[in-house]
């Protein structure tokens, strides 16, 4: 009698499962190349952060150099322009006379991150001029208060009881001024990346820009 039907594919049943053995192992071995692709795609299209690239950056780059000592210094507005306040007030009040209006006086002009920087590179310059320092690396933060202060990380070979007389000392423009030491790696890191929190080129906001622009380091790099 005649068979009727689709004709086996495999002629032993041996061959059958042999066949079917390495397709599955074929099949699995693709699908292990898929997931690794997928993965490596998904890396590859996950957004970057430039902020933290940037902060990153510089980290890497300055943890190369010897720093030991961090100082942080801030700004007292009365103490630097009350005197000249006062003269701007004079003026007004003679033009209130002379013209018979009421303009108002002023009562603070708000310091700039760029006037603070000004001020610092001649505090730097002072420092390394007199062989106090060799190298600075410097940040600027705005507190919640919008107050304005600066942390100096530098190296200095000067004895640190004296290093931080002289730094305290010589800051002039503000009341608030602390030193301390850097003991090792680790606290360089750290310090350093405290100095960069704030560094975020992505932002359209004039502060954070203004602390991009104005973050800088003097001395010896070589």
């Amino acid at each position: 009698m005649r068979k009727v039907g689709r004709p086996p594919l495999y002629l032993y049943e041996e061959d059958r499962i042999n066949i079917r053995r390495e397709q599955n192992r074929t099949n699995q071995r693709n699908c292990r190349i898929k997931k690794r692709l997928i993965k490596h795609v998904k890396t590859i299209t996950l957004p970057i952060n430039f902020n933290k690239k940037y902060q990153d950056d510089i980290v890497h780059s300055f943890m190369n150099y010897g720093f030991n000592t961090l100082f942080t210094g801030t700004i007292n507005l009365n103490h630097l322009e009350q005197d000249e306040l006062n003269v701007m007030n004079k003026e007004v009040d003679k033009i209130n006379q002379e013209l018979q209006i009421e303009l108002k006086q002023f009562t603070e002009r708000r310091t700039t991150i760029q006037s603070l920087k000004e001020y610092t590179e001649r505090y730097i310059q002072f420092l390394y001029s007199r062989n106090v320092i060799d190298r600075s690396l410097v940040f600027f933060e705005i507190g919640d208060n919008l107050n304005i202060h600066t942390h100096i990380i530098l190296n200095s070979k000067t004895n640190y009881q004296d290093l931080k007389l002289i730094l305290e000392s010589g800051w002039l423009i503000g009341v608030s001024k602390t030193s301390r030491p850097i003991k090792n790696q680790e606290e360089k890191e750290r310090v350093i990346r405290y100095g960069v929190k704030e560094l975020k080129p992505t932002s359209s906001k004039s502060n954070e820009q203004k602390k991009i622009d104005n973050w800088f380091f003097i001395g010896e790099y070589n």
